[in-house]
């Protein structure tokens, strides 16, 4: 079995004993990330799915990863979500495109869209599109660094909808 999957389906066994254990306080996100680059899937470990889980998590959000590729269909997100106890429903779509600039050099560019959806009301609490790039910065940041940068992005704009509209 692929070590990625096993780490994998080993946090999501210790975050189900945990949510047994405690009490749910913070709000729970259902996250779906779909990432392409060059108009290709990438393989996992993806970069904003790290980034955008990590930074939700760093913000006191209690983050449920839908593995793999997302259903596309929203109802079905929000009917995974209910039967996972998830609040909220974020579905990220990450487009990068990525422009050789000679040795050692590539540029990264990233279109980001996103959702985030009630699961109690069904209505969309946040919708919005986001940009992403390392220029004059690609020697230093790659894709990882780029995705730590989207998803602290995302948890700023999320922060706002929800301070924004009474719950």
């Amino acid at each position: 079995m692929n070590p990625s999957i096993r780490a994998r389906r080993l946090a999501f066994l210790v975050l189900a004993v945990l949510l047994a254990a405690v009490p749910l306080t913070a709000q729970t996100i259902l996250l779906a990330i779909q990432e392409t680059a060059n108009g290709t899937p990438l393989a996992p470990p993806l970069p904003a799915r790290e980034g955008v889980a990590g930074s939700l998590f760093d913000n006191g959000f209690i983050v449920l990863d839908l593995p793999g590729d997302a259903p596309s269909a929203t109802a079905e997100l929000i009917r995974v979500a209910r039967a996972a106890g998830a609040d909220l429903v974020l579905e990220v779509r990450v487009q990068y495109s990525d422009r050789s600039l000679g040795v050692g050099k590539t540029r990264i560019s990233g279109s980001v869209a996103y959702t985030l959806t009630d699961t109690t009301s069904g209505a969309v609490r946040a919708k919005g599109q986001e940009g992403a790039s390392n220029a004059d910065r690609e020697k230093d940041v790659d894709r990882v660094i780029l995705g730590q940068e989207i998803g602290k992005t995302l948890v700023l704009r999320i922060q706002q909808a929800l301070k924004s509209v009474p719950r």
